[in-house]
C-alpha cells in the first residue's frame, strides 16, 4: 500500500474516530467498563482479590480497544502499522475460521 493509500486509509479511520457510531461504542465499552468496575468494588470489599482482579483484567481491555482505535489514525501517518500485513493477517483469520 502506497502513502497515498495510507493516508486515505488514516483519514477514513479518523472520520470513523470522530464519528456518532464511534461515539456509540465508545458509550456502551464505557457503560461496560463502570459494570464492571462495580463488580471490582463489590469483590474488594467481599474479599474475593482473583475475581476484583478477572474485571480489572477486563476494564483494562476495554480501555486499551478503546486507545488502540483512537490511535491508529497516527500510527498509520507515522509508518508504524503496516497496513497491508494487518490485512493479511485479518483475511487469512477469517479464512481459517470457516474451515
Amino acid at each position: 500500500m502506497d502513502k497515498l493509500q495510507q493516508s486515505k486509509l488514516a483519514e477514513e479511520v479518523s472520520q470513523f474516530v470522530h464519528s456518532d457510531g464511534f461515539r456509540l461504542l465508545k458509550y456502551k465499552v464505557l457503560e461496560y467498563k463502570n459494570a464492571n468496575q462495580v463488580r471490582v468494588n463489590a469483590n474488594v470489599r467481599g474479599d474475593v482479590n482473583t475475581k476484583a482482579q478477572y474485571y480489572l483484567g477486563l476494564i483494562d481491555g476495554a480501555l486499551e480497544l478503546l486507545g488502540i482505535t483512537e490511535r491508529l489514525p497516527g500510527e498509520i501517518n507515522k509508518g508504524k502499522l503496516d497496513v497491508d500485513e494487518a490485512l493479511h493477517v485479518i483475511e487469512n483469520m477469517v479464512e481459517n475460521k470457516g474451515r
